[in-house]
């Protein structure tokens, strides 16, 4: 039940999920797990940037600079979801940042492929650079059906 105080606070701040408001129920693991994930990848890429770049193609710098941004964007995705719900704007902005990385990978990819060596990427790095967009994609598409799962029906509400 809830109390008068939550129900005025939640018109004032325009609540509800048709303008923003409410939350995602379900979507705090899936950012809890993205994160971590990410924050994992990143501090790997920070500390093997040398190895790894001779592995997979790029400078070790790019390697690095690719390192602390998934370490920073993890270490924000995993304290998003702190609250017991995530806000529905929170979890837009987690899938689009996926979709962002897997647009980017696209585009690495084929400019390397059409001779254009942006990253230089090697027959290794060409396939991590592939198969790294896949678990992006599972965590995009489920934070995105816990987006739609939260929305009210069209017409409701």
């Amino acid at each position: 039940m809830r109390s008068e105080r939550g129900e005025k606070r939640e018109k004032a701040s325009g609540g509800g999920a048709r303008r923003g408001g409410g939350r995602v129920p379900g979507a705090r693991r899936l950012l809890l797990l993205d994160g971590t994930g990410m924050a994992v990848v990143g501090a790997g890429y920070l500390a093997g940037a040398a190895p790894l770049g001779r592995v997979l193609g790029p400078a070790t710098g790019t390697v690095a600079l690719v390192g602390a941004v998934l370490l920073v964007l993890g270490a924000a995705v995993a304290l998003a979801a702190r609250p017991p719900e995530a806000a529905p704007g929170t979890v837009r902005w987690v899938v689009a940042c996926g979709a962002g990385w897997i647009a980017l990978s696209a585009a690495v990819l084929a400019f390397d492929v059409f001779g254009a060596g942006v990253l230089d990427l090697t027959a290794a790095g060409a396939v991590w650079t592939a198969a790294q967009t896949v678990p992006v994609g599972v965590f995009a598409a489920l934070q995105y059906a816990a987006l739609r799962r939260a929305a009210p029906p069209a017409g409701r509400g």
